[in-house]
Order: structure tokens, then C-alpha cells, then sequence
């Protein structure tokens, strides 16, 4: 109990820091990357910690919430090449990864046949951008045009996955055995965060101008919006992990 107090107590702390600091532009704005990815870290390690030690118990749920660990453990991983290198495509590609992490745990073991259904659409879309890009528009094979594509194919994956959220979190499924409380949010402020994302890089690329109006003030305050959204998202993929284990 005080371990869990502890760890509630930090990961708070934490998420106020960062986001006062990029809302704000208060001192420690400076080391706001550290500290957003101190907390998904903390997170992640939290989550082994649990899920290692429920392992001991039964092995099929070891097995199942493994997906849970995987969504945490593979965005870390991403945000370590998106916050503090400039490997951009890796991230992103690992985020794809993620997305399908999360659709074996909302889909169920049973069914991760929709996985292979969820890339081969997502790669069949991104392939017909990638042949209008080369063909109508004359872009070049180049690292501008590799990033955009994988960024297609990573939103077309989040944009599958949040739609199968949202649809489960209004329909009760019959192969699923036990009530999925806050995986579908998880989802959800995910795809808030990456709409957020999406507009903090319009602003960066100056694509929004100050005559844009309210656009323009959103999009200055996607930067410190992207990680408001983010981080309770995988702290809900916790609280999944966490009823798991309660059940």
C-alpha cells in the first residue's frame, strides 16, 4: 500500500512539474523532456514489477497482461528516439509496434487475427499515398517522404485501434471473460495526444499562422496538451494491469 501511495505520489509530481513547465514556461521547462520520460519509465518499471510478480501465479494471465507490459515497454522505447534523438522514422515505427500491442490486449488472445488485418489495411492505405506522392506530386524517395509515410501508417493503425476502442467500450463483447475497465480510455487519450502531436508539428513547420485565430492558439498549446494527454493514457494501461490482478 505505501509502495502504491508512493509511486501515485511521484508519477503526480511529475506530470504537474512537466506541464506547468511547458504551460507556463516556468524553469524547469529545461529539463521537461527528462521528466516526461522519468515518469513513463517509472511507469514501465512499476508495471514489470507487478506483472513479474503475478507470473509467479498463473501463467495464461502472465501471459495476457504481457500485452499491457508490451504497450508501456514499446512507448518508452519510441519516445527514447522521438524526445532525445532524431531517429524519428524508429520512434514512429515503434509506435506502430504499440498499436499492435493494443489491439491483441483489447481483441484477446483468441483473436489476434485482426492484428495482421490492422497492418495489411494500414500498409495497402500507406502504399497508395506513397505511389499518389510519387506519381502526382513528384516527390522523391527521400527522408522527408519516409517520415511522412510512416507517420501515415502509424495513424491509420491509431485510427483503427481507437475506432475498435470506442465501439467495445459501448458493445460488451461474448468472447471476453472478464470486463475491460480502462484499456478503451487508454485508447482514447492516446489519440487525443496524437492529434495534439499533429498540431504541435504544424505550428513547428509554421504551417499555422497568427491570423489563424483560435487554430493558431490551439496549436501552440499542443505542445503542452500532447503530454497531458499522454501520460494518463499509460497510467490507465497501469490501472488495466492493476484491475487485472484485483479480479
Amino acid at each position: 500500500m505505501k509502495r502504491n501511495r508512493l509511486f501515485w505520489g511521484i508519477e503526480a509530481c511529475l506530470y504537474l512539474l512537466f506541464c506547468s513547465g511547458d504551460g507556463l514556461g516556468l524553469p524547469w521547462k529545461a529539463y521537461g523532456n527528462e521528466l516526461k520520460y522519468g515518469s513513463l519509465l517509472l511507469c514501465f518499471v512499476y508495471m514489470v514489477s507487478i506483472w513479474w510478480k503475478g507470473g509467479k501465479q498463473e501463467r495464461k494471465a502472465f501471459l495476457r497482461d504481457g500485452c499491457l507490459v508490451g504497450i508501456v515497454g514499446f512507448s518508452a522505447l519510441a519516445d527514447y528516439f522521438l524526445l532525445f534523438t532524431d531517429w524519428f522514422v524508429w520512434g514512429i515505427l515503434l509506435f506502430a509496434v504499440v498499436q499492435g500491442w493494443y489491439r491483441v490486449a483489447m481483441a484477446d488472445q483468441k483473436h489476434v487475427q485482426t492484428l495482421g488485418a490492422m497492418y495489411g489495411i494500414s500498409l495497402g492505405i500507406t502504399a497508395m499515398v506513397a505511389e499518389s506522392c510519387t506519381r502526382f506530386f513528384h516527390m522523391q524517395w527521400d527522408g522527408t517522404l519516409i517520415l511522412i509515410l510512416t507517420a501515415i501508417f502509424y495513424g491509420i493503425c491509431l485510427i483503427q485501434n481507437t475506432g475498435l476502442g470506442v465501439w467495445l467500450w459501448k458493445k460488451s463483447m461474448p468472447y471476453y471473460k472478464e470486463e475491460t475497465v480502462f484499456l478503451y480510455p487508454a485508447i482514447v487519450l492516446l489519440c487525443l495526444c496524437d492529434i495534439h502531436v499533429g498540431l504541435y508539428n504544424l505550428n513547428e513547420l509554421h504551417l499555422v499562422t497568427a491570423e489563424s485565430g483560435i487554430l493558431a492558439g490551439w496549436c501552440q498549446a499542443a505542445g503542452t496538451l500532447m503530454w497531458a494527454f499522454y501520460l494518463p493514457s499509460q497510467l490507465c494501461v497501469l490501472g488495466e494491469l492493476l484491475y487485472r490482478k484485483n479480479q
